[in-house]
């Protein structure tokens, strides 16, 4: 291809590298960072060599632009062949420019791509930091997107987190440029937050745009596939968890009717043990009263085998209204069935003795 000759023939002449670099456009636009992808799908990896080439010049370039966009193209080149390795060298080798926004813009992508906690943690702030300065910039915004991805995939994040959300935002406007990994990354998103069906169809469209010429496809399929995988995983979790809260609740429900009838049940037991002793003091009243009005030993008598009777009337029912497990209830009975006893039995001796 034309483009391919013009680049390797430029390599050896700096004003040709300056003159190419400024067809493409401005440095700092999302045209030019696609125009620059383009070149590494046409020509570098058809031909791998130019990559060992632009690397070993590199440093012989004084143009910044030229510079940056060279770099550009190796860092690429092994993002795409996902050379984590190699993306760190080549970053690491040539950093004359690492303030500038782009620079900065393949540092995050390095970071993402270790997958570490702390480098994830980096390339969120600094990915936002980037977008501040260059906001129309969608490789830029891009990357918060699928970084916030990668932290929710890591557990860093929690799915429904306000970053989450803002990364959705982000991700949509993204897709009018109907990039793959675009559409990709926003249906990753859109099923971290519950919209599965959204998410696994934007993913099925990133796995139909692709090219299957290109050389890094396989690699892209095995990471849609890896996302899609991904949400179905998520949707099976959350059927499992709703399904779970559901019995749950059911749960709860039917023990809250139950402790609503045992507690029914234990109120009017009660009512029914105040209305016997009720009963049994009325009787032991009575029968003191007619004690008291005619103290013989006939009366007294009497008056004793009413008292018996009713009292075990009114325990041998209390005994049946109460369980093994109150203990308390079992002794309250004892205590009242002894003070009765004692009762009479008093009331007995002081007859006899006055008769007597």
């Amino acid at each position: 291809m034309k483009e391919c000759i013009d680049l390797e023939s430029a390599l050896d002449d700096e004003e040709g590298l300056r003159s190419l670099f400024q067809r493409l456009g401005e440095l700092y636009e999302t045209s030019y960072e696609i125009a620059l992808t383009k070149i590494v799908e046409r020509c570098l990896e058809e031909n791998p060599k130019l990559v060992e080439k632009i690397d070993s010049i590199l440093e012989d370039v004084k143009d910044k632009k030229a510079y940056l966009s060279l770099l550009y193209m190796i860092f690429t080149y092994h993002r795409r062949m996902l050379n984590i390795t190699k993306m760190k060298e080549v970053l690491e080798k040539h950093k004359r420019f690492d303030g500038d926004p782009i620079y900065i813009h393949m540092k995050v992508m390095w970071l993402k791509f270790t997958r570490k906690k702390d480098n994830i943690i980096k390339a969120i702030k600094m990915s936002k930091m980037l977008m501040e300065k260059l906001p129309e910039h969608a490789g830029i915004a891009h990357n918060f997107a699928s970084t916030i991805a990668d932290a929710v995939e890591l557990g860093l994040l929690e799915r429904n987190d306000e970053l989450v959300r803002n990364a959705l935002k982000v991700a949509e406007r993204l897709i009018v440029y109907d990039y793959p990994t675009y559409h990709a990354t926003y249906g990753r998103l859109l099923g971290f937050l519950g919209h599965y069906e959204d998410g696994i169809e934007e993913i099925t469209m990133a796995i139909d745009l692709e090219n299957p010429d290109k050389k890094d496809y396989s690699i892209r399929m095995m990471l849609y596939q890896k996302f899609l995988i991904e949400l179905e995983l998520y949707r099976s979790m959350d059927i499992t968890l709703e399904r779970f809260n559901r019995q749950l609740r059911k749960m709860a429900d039917n023990i809250s009717v139950e402790l609503k009838e045992m507690m029914q049940q234990e109120r009017q037991r009660n009512i029914e043990l105040l209305a016997l002793f009720t009963a049994l003091i009325a009787i032991i009243i009575t029968t003191l009263t007619s004690i008291a009005e005619n103290p013989n030993v006939n009366v007294l008598l009497q008056s004793s085998l009413t008292i018996v009777a009713s009292s075990l009337v009114v325990l041998g029912a209390f005994h049946y209204m109460t369980t093994r497990e109150k203990l308390w209830q079992q002794r309250a009975l004892l205590v009242i069935g002894v003070g009765i006893f004692l009762m009479i039995l008093i009331l007995l001796l002081t007859a006899l003795w006055k008769g007597g």
